[in-house]
């Protein structure tokens, strides 16, 4: 059956299951932007408390830039 699943895929026209997903657009807001303030303010607590009195990070620099960025707070 294996061997045989490109061609009957060609023939009868089935598109690969993945094929669809890179389209899909449900209009979700960006993670940081989804999270409640109460949320946020925690991850940028603890963020804040990891990189300055542990020496280490849990995000990436450019994830906690985004975190703390204005534009990306909840509008509700």
């Amino acid at each position: 059956m294996y061997l045989f699943a490109d061609y009957f895929n060609k023939k009868f026209g089935f598109k690969n299951i993945g094929d669809g997903l890179w389209e899909l657009e449900e209009n979700l807001d960006n993670y940081w932007c989804a999270l409640s303030s109460v949320d946020r303010k925690w991850f940028e607590k603890e963020e804040y408390h990891r990189r300055h009195a542990l020496g280490m990070q849990m995000m990436t620099d450019e994830q906690y830039a985004s975190l703390t960025n204005a534009k990306h707070k909840r509008k509700r």
